[in-house]
Parts: structure tokens; sequence; C-alpha cells
């Protein structure tokens, strides 16, 4: 495989997003409390299930924004993990990533996401890259950099 000279100046790589099926859990169940909701309408239980909705409407709103804002990128001689617009990037050094671990979940072996894990000897500690789709492959290509 190709390797980098780490003469050049830092430069991106490969960047990828969380994966879409982050939205699907939350969008389901603000679709199911919504229909309750609308059975219910004129009932006591209607304001106790509309200020549900509205919460299960605020998950989707929270996960498109992880959606929007996150990206992990792998340069020539790190791991970039944008966090969002208003909490700090994380960069951790190529050389100083230990192990790695890779979780996928039954949905994420059909619709090729997974969760990873990567073991770093910096004051971040283990870091957990989550809903990163392709996940055996940015794993390689970082593997590839060591």
């Amino acid at each position: 495989m190709h390797r980098f000279d780490n003469t050049l100046p830092e430069c991106g790589y490969f960047t990828v997003k969380p994966h879409w099926f982050v939205l699907i859990f939350p969008a389901i169940f603000g679709v199911i409390f919504s229909l309750v909701f609308l059975k219910l309408f004129y009932s006591f239980q209607s304001y106790f299930l509309l200020v549900l909705s509205i919460l299960f409407l605020l998950w989707p709103a929270k996960r498109l924004y992880f959606l929007m804002a996150k990206s992990y990128t792998i340069t020539n001689e790190s791991v970039v993990i944008k966090n969002g617009f208003l909490v700090g990037d994380i960069k951790i050094p190529v050389d100083k990533i230990e192990n790695f671990s890779l979780k996928q979940p039954p949905m994420g072996a059909a619709f090729n996401f997974a969760h990873t894990t990567l073991s770093t000897d910096t004051p971040y500690g283990d870091v957990r890259l989550t809903w990163v789709p392709n996940c055996r492959n940015f794993i390689a290509k970082i593997y590839n950099l060591k």
C-alpha cells in the first residue's frame, strides 16, 4: 500500500461523515408518538403525549445536527474528529494509536456501518467513533499510515 511522505505538510486524505442510519430510530419513534397523540387528541393524556412528541422531535433534531456537523478525517499524520460548530476538534497523531476495536451491530452489517474505538496514548484515552460508514476500509486506511 501507498505510504505518505512525512516531509510534506499535513493534508487531508480520507473523510467520512456519520451514516444516515443515525436518523432512522428517532424518525420512527417520532411518527409513532405523533400518531398516538392524534388518536388521543381530546383527552387528558394528550397533553402528556404532546410533551413526549416534542421531546421525540428534539431527538431527531439532535441527531441531524450530529449527522451534519460531525466528520472523521484521516490525514497523512493524524485522525481528526470534527465534533461540530461549538465543540473543539480532536486530533490524534497516527503514531499514538495503539489499537482498534470494531463493533458492528446487526443493522450495521446490513447497512454497512460500525462503531470503532481507537485506543490511544493521548490525553483523550480511548476515542469512540460512531456510525462510521464502511468502517473496515476506514480502519485499514489508518493502519496503512502506521
